[in-house]
């Protein structure tokens, strides 16, 4: 998603904005639930949502910041409380 909006492809400026405007607070709210321990269905052994866990917290405040730049409202709800990792 960084990459994406960091580097648009000519002529779907507006399409990928868009898709990425639309959709900023359902991408941050599930990253926020896996940063808060949510369980990833499709993996069964949690060593692996253990990692995803501790990638996405990592790269939160990045997405926040990109969705902010693009026009999303808002974001900043989705980042964890101060002293709260």
């Amino acid at each position: 998603m960084l990459v994406t909006l960091a580097s648009l492809c000519e002529h779907y400026e507006y399409f990928v904005r868009g898709h990425f405007l639309e959709r900023a607070h359902v991408f941050l709210g599930e990253c926020k639930a896996y940063t808060e321990g949510a369980q990833v269905e499709f993996l069964e052994d949690k060593s692996g949502t253990f990692k995803l866990k501790t990638e996405v917290s990592h790269i939160l405040p990045r997405l926040v910041q990109a969705f902010t730049k693009n026009g999303a409202k808002e974001c900043e709800q989705f980042l964890p409380a101060p002293g709260n990792p």
